[in-house]
């Protein structure tokens, strides 16, 4: 997993240069290069899905009922998130069923869906 690091310092520089992201920033994330993981506290380029890595602390951009087979170009391609979405047990999904939100990230002053 690519490496977070904790001091607020090296944290934005390596924000700034991997294209990660606490949830307080995910709102910055840009939405056209970026995903957000299901747990909501990481923010990944989109590049990093279903790349054999996991980025996420969660696991989630590498869930198979996300990523799909190869194609015949042999391109790795993604399932459009807004159809057939399945959020863990417990968790919120946005009405526009563009993400997950743990249940502790409900209603904690933030905005998480779109």
């Amino acid at each position: 997993m690519r490496a977070l690091y904790s001091s607020l310092i090296l944290f934005n520089f390596i924000s700034f240069a991997t294209g990660t992201a606490t949830s307080h920033e995910v709102s910055r994330c840009p939405p056209l290069t970026h995903v957000r993981c299901f747990d909501g506290l990481t923010c990944i380029r989109k590049s990093w899905m279903c790349d054999g890595k996991i980025d996420c602390a969660d696991h989630s951009d590498e869930l198979a009922h996300i990523c799909l087979k190869r194609s015949s170009r042999n391109n790795l391609q993604l399932q459009d998130i807004s159809v057939g979405l399945k959020c863990p047990p417990s968790w919120f999904r946005c009405t526009d069923s563009s993400s997950c939100i743990a249940p502790k990230k409900v209603c904690d002053k933030y905005k998480d869906c779109r």
